[in-house]
C-alpha cells in the first residue's frame, strides 16, 4: 500500500480527538491512525492532497483552502528539515514532529490559522 500523507497532517494526527468536518472525514481519519499506529508504515510526504483529505468534505475539484494548508505544510517541512516527496517510517516522522515542532514550542508557528487551533492548542498545552 502506498500511503501519501501532507506534512501538516503529521500535527494533526498527533492532536486528533474524534472530532472533525463531518463523520466520514472521522471515520476515516480514525482508521489512517489505526493503520499508521499499528503497521508503521513508509509513507512519502504529499505535495498536495493525500489519503486524509479524500474524505474531506472541503475536497471539491481541489481544496478550498489550498493556500493556507500550503503554509501549514511547508512550515512542517521547514522545521522537521524534509522536502515534498521524502518517504520514511510514519515513526521517524511523529518523532520529528514531536521534538522539532511540539516539544520546540513550534505548534503556533504552524498552525495559529487554523480553525482547529484552540481544540490542539489545548491538547498541546495538556489542559
Amino acid at each position: 500500500m502506498s500511503l501519501m500523507l501532507r506534512p501538516h497532517h503529521g500535527l494533526c494526527i498527533h492532536n486528533f480527538v474524534g472530532k472533525g468536518y463531518s463523520e466520514a472525514f472521522t471515520a476515516n481519519m480514525k482508521t489512517v491512525i489505526a493503520h499508521l499506529a499499528q503497521q508503521d508504515p513508509l509513507f512519502t510526504l504529499a505535495k498536495g492532497e493525500d489519503v486524509l483529505c479524500a474524505a474531506c468534505p472541503h475536497n471539491k475539484t481541489e481544496c478550498e483552502s489550498a493556500a493556507k494548508v500550503r503554509k501549514f505544510d511547508s512550515e512542517v517541512l521547514r522545521l522537521c528539515g524534509l522536502q515534498p516527496g521524502d518517504t520514511l517510517k510514519w515513526s521517524e516522522f511523529a518523532a520529528l514532529v514531536d521534538s522539532r515542532i511540539l516539544a520546540a514550542g513550534e505548534f503556533s508557528t504552524v498552525c495559529a490559522s487554523c480553525e482547529w487551533y484552540q481544540t490542539c492548542q489545548a491538547i498541546v498545552n495538556h489542559e
